[in-house]
């Protein structure tokens, strides 16, 4: 009785046993299956964020240009609109200052100082037409010059903000792959040591059955490499 109750153990045993192997043995086929993809994920999310990084750079570097472009007006403006008048006025309050900047003689010089009172009157109309003047033609050159470039780097803008974002989508679906990847490899690395270690030398007929039938030694010589490109994480705008 208690042979017979040992023989049915050893038997349970080893059908556990080439149980587990089966087991593995389909488990190591689907995770090599799925590297493929995991690959292919990783290579178009790294392919994707490449274009998106150059089409970022396109827009900075022509905001760069742009706003150099606009500076360079600006100054030219300044040099050949604001100061010539700048200088006029300083000319004219120069000569005004020099007539009328000191005391005058009440009994021999009135009629000089009743000039100076409405010269002083006219130059200050004349500096208050010339500031308005000039504020207008800064809104006016603004709208012809600076607008446009305004309106097309607020678009670009939008454009960098919608780049960043998906890049950051891209860069999230690389990683998970990645590590998805990383722990296939680590759980194909366990399965085959387990497979090294029961098939080194098969203990039963059972054993030896599924050694042989699973595919368990060439898996590991035509696994897809892993691939090693870090991806392009996000960007800023600014």
């Amino acid at each position: 009785m208690k042979k017979s109750l040992l023989v049915s153990l050893l038997f349970v045993s080893l059908a556990a046993g080439a149980q587990s192997l089966s087991g593995l043995g389909a488990e190591l086929d689907s995770a090599a299956a799925e590297l493929p993809s995991l690959n292919a994920t990783m290579s178009q999310t790294t392919d994707a964020n490449i274009g998106l990084k150059k089409e970022y750079d396109v827009y900075i570097a022509d905001q760069k240009q742009k706003l150099a472009a606009l500076e360079a007006a600006k100054a030219e403006v300044i040099r050949t609109v604001k100061t010539p008048v700048e200088q006029e006025l300083q000319q004219r309050v120069g000569e005004y200052n020099g007539r009328c900047g000191r005391q005058f003689n009440r009994e021999t010089e009135m009629a000089q100082y009743n000039q100076c009172v409405s010269d002083k009157a006219s130059l200050e109309q004349y500096r208050t037409a010339k500031t308005d003047w000039w504020n207008q033609y800064v809104i006016d050159w603004n709208r012809v010059n600076v607008d446009p470039v305004n309106a097309v780097i607020i678009k670009q803008n939008a454009r960098i903000a919608q780049i960043d974002a998906q890049m950051k989508r891209n860069f999230a679906a690389f990683t998970a792959a990645q590590d998805r990847s990383l722990a296939l490899r680590a759980r194909i690395k366990e399965i085959e040591t387990t497979f090294v270690s029961a098939c080194e030398k098969p203990t039963s007929p059972e054993n030896l059955k599924w050694c042989h039938s699973v595919n368990w030694d060439g898996a590991s010589r035509k696994l897809v490499p892993l691939y090693r490109w870090q991806g392009t994480g996000s960007v800023t705008p600014n």
